[in-house]
């Protein structure tokens, strides 16, 4: 007798609806990986495993690394704005959310999102505190664990600094940039030589009483000057007669 009472006791706890009940909570996604500054989402999501009617979910995160920026409820849900079963604490890291369900739930229901923003770098876990609870018709609390969700922050990578070359200065002339100017013309050294070789000539020629023929010679062994040098020649050829002019009359003065 004492064996088939254990027997139906034994029974009678296997069958109870304490015993059954394993409501457990989860996060979507359960990684996350964000940079500081960075914003994110994660669903939360209520499991009954049998019919449950209220749910309040406490949750953790580290207030160094993460803060709630908000919080909305899946459609479905009634939410109870009461203090103690509605708050965000970003100083402590922790969110507190309650609301019923009409007519109840028996799957997995999601609750709500909640948006964070990543502070500095690090890993955050974000898990449920020992404050949650999912209650049956009963007014029982079913809730016996629940998943988490880890969060890695990595401080954004330094963009490499690409070396640009540095354009040459153009060497090119106002009127041309894209052409090298060419080396300038030795004007001076070539009238000094023609000159001197005037001279020179001219001497010789007008004490013999003859000046044209040297400048023409002279003239064509320059090899066709431009018409500044032909000016210059001009000039100094002029210039040469005159002074040997000047020289002959006074010898022939001096003579008489």
């Amino acid at each position: 007798m004492k064996k088939i009472l254990t027997t139906l006791a034994f029974l009678l706890i296997l069958t109870s609806p304490f015993a059954a009940s394993a409501s457990t909570t989860s996060f979507s996604p359960a990684t996350v990986s964000v940079t500081p500054g960075q914003s994110f989402s994660v669903s939360v999501y209520v499991d009954p495993q049998e019919t449950d009617y209220t749910a309040k979910v406490a949750l953790s995160y580290p207030a160094g690394l993460l803060s709630v920026s908000s919080f909305s409820f899946a459609s479905g849900w009634l939410p109870l704005s009461q203090p103690g079963y509605d708050s965000v604490d970003n100083a402590a890291g922790i969110i507190i959310k309650t609301a019923g369900y009409s007519g109840g739930f028996s799957s997995t229901k999601l609750f709500g999102t909640v948006t964070f923003t990543a502070k500095a770098a690090g890993t955050a876990v974000i898990a449920p505190t020992g404050s949650t609870q999912i209650l049956d018709a009963n007014n029982t609390n079913t809730f016996t664990s629940g998943g988490r969700a880890s969060v890695s922050i990595s401080a954004p990578q330094a963009i490499p600094v690409v070396a640009v070359p540095v354009a040459k200065p153009n060497t090119g002339t106002a009127a041309n940039p894209s052409r090298t100017p060419l080396a300038p013309v030795k004007k001076a050294t070539a009238h000094v030589q023609v000159i001197s070789e005037i001279a020179s000539s001219s001497a010789t020629t007008t004490a013999q009483g003859t000046t044209t023929p040297v400048l023409s010679e002279t003239a064509a062994a320059a090899g066709g000057s431009t018409r500044e040098i032909s000016l210059s020649l001009s000039v100094v050829a002029v210039i040469v007669s005159f002074g040997f002019g000047i020289l002959i009359g006074k010898r022939q003065g001096i003579r008489s």
